[in-house]
């Protein structure tokens, strides 16, 4: 059943919240390392942890909200510009994105099969939504694989 939820078999499910209208996954990474995004050498001192939350596609009509644990590491390449970065999470969201990828892929498939004016009564997400994934489409960075690396990789 969880493959069927995510995606990503890195991700670790650590609670489950259902209230009336939504239900919500508490996750995290298990990775015990990323790569940096410039350099891509491996890193697994962790700087930091925030929380990250995202929509995701309705279980029996209730919202699904992803609340993700995600770690800041440090990148130790010294000709690297880049300090510190976040975990790539991109099997499950794109960058700085706040859908799930297959919920935005929703999103664009519903703007392009109902756009204008005769889908509008039909439209079950705001227009600017429907807009910004038919926009968007083709500049994905979520159709790359997770950058989950060992230690001991190379």
């Amino acid at each position: 059943m969880l493959p069927l939820l995510l995606p990503d078999p890195t991700l670790c499910l650590d609670r489950i919240e259902i209230t009336e209208k939504a239900l919500t996954l508490c996750l995290r990474a298990t990775c015990p390392a990323a790569s940096c995004p410039l350099c891509t050498q491996p890193a697994s001192q962790v700087h930091s942890r925030y929380t990250r939350h995202a929509q995701d596609l309705p279980i029996q009509g209730r919202a699904v909200v992803l609340r993700l644990m995600v770690r800041r590491f440090f990148c130790r390449n010294p000709d690297c510009p880049r300090r510190v970065f976040c975990e790539p999470l991109l099997r499950l969201l794109a960058r700085h994105a706040r859908a799930t990828t297959r919920l935005s892929d929703t999103h664009r498939d519903l703007g392009l099969a109902l756009g204008g004016e005769p889908g509008a009564d039909l439209r079950p997400v705001p227009r600017k939504v429907q807009i910004a994934a038919i926009r968007n489409w083709g500049d994905s960075e979520a159709s790359g694989a997770s950058h989950c690396t060992s230690r001991n990789s190379s």
